[in-house]
């Protein structure tokens, strides 16, 4: 994952899954940077590359991104809905706690835990 901040005040972000095949799914999203809109931005360009990586048969949705103050930590907890093949929509929700050095990068872990049941063994045999 990389984000980069413009003098605009955008912020683009790159993530890059790298499959069990060696394929590496990439995307970017591009938005206006805040303190919060900057975890939407990252979960977006995470769940295109996931997008990517799975096919169009499956949809993705980011519901939403929270970053959360918890336990004396600082935690990512995201909302995506998936419907796989046009069936009925799924909400999951993943979290992850987020490190001071890069705690956007929670918000890709967070989504990857979230969907990992759903779409991990559809990636796996793709």
């Amino acid at each position: 994952m990389g984000v980069t901040r413009t003098q605009a005040g955008q912020l683009r972000a790159e993530v890059a899954l790298i499959g069990p095949d060696g394929v590496r799914h990439a995307a970017t999203a591009i938005g206006q940077s805040t303190p919060l809109m900057d975890y939407r931005i990252v979960g977006d360009a995470a769940l295109k590359a996931l997008q990517a990586a799975v096919g169009p048969d499956v949809h993705l949705e980011l519901q939403g991104v929270k970053p959360v103050r918890a336990f004396d930590a600082n935690i990512a907890i995201v909302a995506v809905i998936v419907r796989v093949n046009g069936g009925e929509p799924r909400r999951l929700v993943g979290c992850h706690l987020a490190t001071d050095d890069d705690p956007l990068r929670s918000t890709v872990v967070a989504i990857l835990g979230a969907t990992n049941r759903v779409l991990g063994n559809r990636i796996a045999t793709r």
